[in-house]
């Protein structure tokens, strides 16, 4: 459950950051006298990256969650 809310808010963020990238980039490099075609595999790098971070990130925190004691919980509360 976790892992679907947390995918989707990085797939809506890179929907809307990657192309963002790819424009400023664009613009940056036409500045420069030697030119390089921009492809798309350091983009679909960059998307999977992020996903691979956030599923280790929310790994860690329900495997801790899981391993936790209940009754250690409760009592120091």
């Amino acid at each position: 459950m976790f892992f679907k809310g947390y995918l989707i808010l990085v797939i809506i963020s890179n929907f809307f950051a990657l192309p963002l990238g790819y424009i400023l980039m664009k613009r940056w490099l036409e500045t420069y006298a030697n030119h390089i075609t921009l492809t798309i595999w350091p983009f679909i790098a960059v998307f999977f990256i992020t996903c691979m971070i956030v599923l280790l990130s929310i790994f860690r925190q329900v495997k801790e969650a899981a391993q936790a004691n209940p009754a250690e919980s409760v009592k120091s509360e």
